[in-house]
């Protein structure tokens, strides 16, 4: 059965193979025609032109633009402070740069002018050997072009230097005007109701920022796990803020009993450590808080203001017990004690304000600005 299914096979093979290349060649004859046309076209299309890409700007050609948008801004009375500083900024690496090229080939033009120098003077009459006539010609000529950069280079730095001096002279002129100009009393009703809506308006944008961020943080997780490291930032700055009374009053202690030329001013840097110890302590505060990330672009602006604003607090407190101290001691004034008392009172007074300004400044500075 299987033998004669196998003859069978060989003999259709055999029968077909005659007429496979004729199939083959009636087929390729009846090749769509498309085909060739189609890579006709394709050959004949023509090749287009590569896009010419500008050559990179040099150093002189990018300097020389900004120079002259300096300059134009120079002569603009109504240009802005912002455009003035950012201009101004640009220009002070271009000047730090040509101070630099200022100083290009300082080693070999020292060389060839010692090579000049060992030619030995020309002489006045004009007879030197022609050989030597032409190595100085040649090298006077390798000079010039060794001390030409480093010309163009002091010529731009110098451009650079007036251009700055310029922007700095319009800046102090802007903000003598904004300093000297007067503006609304304290004393007018309606500015301090504006100050207040103005307030109260920072503190509910700051609220609804922290409930959004407290919000977001717990549904994301991140507050959780970022809670136990502010919590310890947060209690090592604490700290910090309240040990300054116990750690000063230990060193005045042993201080006390000392007697000499320099213990005044020992007791002086002694007493200075109330500042430093506290501002470590509010330094970590503010750093707890913004590490919550909680807080919004207002909030966030206060809290990074905490330091300064705490600084006129302890700077004031530390003031007035040195002007007006407690006790027996006059001071260096040598107020009597009710002077004294009063002077403590206003001087901690003003370092509260200005705290509170700075705090509330930094929020409505933020708040104009958007």
């Amino acid at each position: 059965m299987i033998r004669r299914f196998l003859l069978s096979l060989l003999l259709g093979v055999g029968l077909l193979a005659p007429a496979l290349p004729a199939l083959a060649q009636e087929q390729s004859l009846e090749a769509p025609p498309e085909t060739e046309q189609t890579l006709e076209g394709e050959s004949a299309a023509p090749e287009t032109a590569p896009a010419e890409v500008p050559p990179p700007e040099t150093a002189e050609e990018s300097f020389e633009r900004i120079a002259h948008r300096a300059e134009e801004l120079a002569a603009n009375e109504d240009a802005s402070l912002f455009a003035l500083n950012r201009l101004r900024a640009e220009l002070v690496n271009w000047r730090d740069h040509y101070l630099a090229e200022t100083e290009r080939n300082a080693g070999r033009i020292a060389t060839v002018d010692a090579q000049i120098a060992a030619l030995g003077p020309a002489p006045d009459d004009g007879q030197e050997p022609q050989a030597v006539a032409d190595r100085r010609s040649a090298l006077i000529e390798q000079r010039n072009a060794l001390v030409a950069p480093r010309l163009l280079a002091e010529e731009s730095y110098v451009r650079a230097e007036g251009l700055i001096r310029e922007f700095d002279a319009r800046a102090l002129q802007r903000e003598t005007e904004e300093l000297t100009q007067r503006g609304p009393t304290p004393l007018n009703p309606t500015a301090a109701q504006e100050a207040m809506t103005a307030v109260a308006g920072l503190f509910g944008i700051v609220a609804t920022e922290l409930s959004v961020g407290i919000t977001a943080g717990m549904a994301d997780g991140s507050l959780s796990r970022i809670l136990p490291r502010a919590l310890l930032l947060l209690v090592v700055g604490i700290g910090l803020l309240s040990m300054r009374r116990s750690f000063v009053t230990g060193w005045r202690a042993r201080l006390s009993g000392l007697r000499g030329r320099w213990v005044p001013l020992y007791r002086f840097f002694v007493s200075f450590a109330q500042i430093l110890v506290p501002l470590v302590g509010l330094y970590a505060v503010t750093e707890a808080l913004a590490l919550l990330g909680i807080f919004g672009l207002r909030g966030s602006d206060i809290v990074n203001a905490i330091p300064y604003a705490g600084f006129c607090a302890i700077f004031g407190w530390w003031l007035s017990r040195q002007l007006f101290p407690l006790g027996l001691d006059s001071g260096y004034l040598e107020y009597d004690p009710e002077t004294r008392a009063k002077g403590r009172f206003y001087v901690k007074f003003i370092a509260w304000v200005s705290a509170i300004a700075v705090l509330i400044e930094a929020g409505l500075r933020t708040v104009e600005l958007s």
